[in-house]
């Protein structure tokens, strides 16, 4: 489906804004996060002459088992608008999109089994006012789009990114998401990861009643938001040796070191 999408929206090399590497890491017990690479961009912001929103998160929770991070700025970044916002009009696929490689290391006692992206997301479409002569109206539609890809690789490896999921055409909230787990059992890897949106607003047609002649077009708007976009990091402990076992583990050395000793002493 990425494919057939990427035919109507343009091109991440296109667009005009892009944020670098963010200088932003997390460590907690269990494991350590950083940014290897980052970068955003939205249409609609652009449009606004308003800068966009730096790579941002916050730590929400942390336990032996899970780490839950909040992704700041991919709501910021997300939330994209198209039709007559702010008096701007127009039309055309308008995107946002966040993509980003975090490097994630389990620390020394920890391993780490899988990380998992969830949000939600919703479209809200507004119909544009017409006067009340109008006649022959021919509302235009609304199109909206909500895609992300992921992969875990070896760090500083690219890897195809498949799709994890697509969801399109709706208004009221969705919730989206994935989860990869760690089945290489990866100490340190890379999280690779892009999260998409999209919109479209058709112009809207009508005619004039009343004796004046001619069409007239006006748009209406559409917007999608991201909302809570999370990821969690779920982590264990590695197994302590029992008391056995390191008792079996010193009988083996002791006899290691004494057949070592024999042998020096038969040498010399």
């Amino acid at each position: 489906m990425r494919s057939i999408l990427a035919a109507f929206f343009v091109t991440p090399a296109l667009l005009s804004h892009q944020v670098a590497v963010a200088d932003t890491s997390l460590s907690v017990p269990a494991f350590t996060l950083g940014i290897s690479s980052y970068e955003s961009d939205n249409e609609y912001i652009n449009l606004l002459n308003q800068p966009i929103p730096a790579a941002s998160f916050t730590l929400l929770s942390t336990s032996q088992k899970s780490t839950a991070i909040s992704l700041d700025s991919f709501q910021d970044v997300l939330h994209v608008a198209n039709g007559d916002t702010d008096g701007l009009g127009g039309s055309g696929h308008w995107l946002s999109y966040v993509q980003a490689t975090l490097n994630l290391q389990a620390n020394e006692g920890y391993q780490i089994t899988g990380v998992a992206f969830s949000a939600s997301t919703y479209a809200i479409h507004k119909r544009p006012p017409v006067p009340s002569s109008a006649i022959n109206v021919d509302y235009g539609t609304h199109i909206n789009h909500a895609w992300s890809n992921a992969a875990i690789s070896a760090p500083g490896t690219s890897v195809p990114l498949p799709e994890l999921y697509l969801v399109e055409g709706f208004t009221t909230p969705v919730d989206v998401g994935w989860n990869l787990s760690n089945t290489a059992g990866l100490s340190n890897f890379d999280l690779i990861m892009e999260v998409w949106g999209t919109v479209r607003t058709e112009a809207t047609f009508y005619n004039v009643g009343g004796g004046e002649e001619g069409q007239r077009k006006v748009y209406g708007t559409t917007e999608l938001y991201y909302v809570n976009p999370m990821l969690t990091v779920y982590t264990a402990a590695l197994p302590v040796p029992e008391p056995s076992t390191w008792a079996m583990l010193g009988i083996g050395l002791f006899a290691i070191s004494a057949r070592h000793r024999r042998a020096v002493m038969r040498n010399s």
